[in-house]
């Protein structure tokens, strides 16, 4: 999966380098809103344990992330 990611030229990490890349390029007061991607609350729905259960999985075959 990685490969076929590099070779498309998509970086699963570029929200998080944004920031940088808007000051090297000299842009001043940036602002930066967050909030939760995943907010769960109550029972685990089954979509959200498989999900979840993948993501896991996944990482598995990716030790360096």
């Amino acid at each position: 999966m990685f490969a076929a990611q590099k070779q498309v030229g998509f970086d699963p990490f570029a929200g998080r380098k944004l920031h940088a890349h808007l000051c090297d390029l000299g842009c001043v007061d940036i602002e930066a809103r967050m909030s939760a991607h995943h907010l769960i609350y109550g029972p685990l729905s089954d979509v959200d344990r498989f999900n979840w259960l993948s993501s896991l999985l996944a990482l598995q075959w990716a030790p360096h992330l």
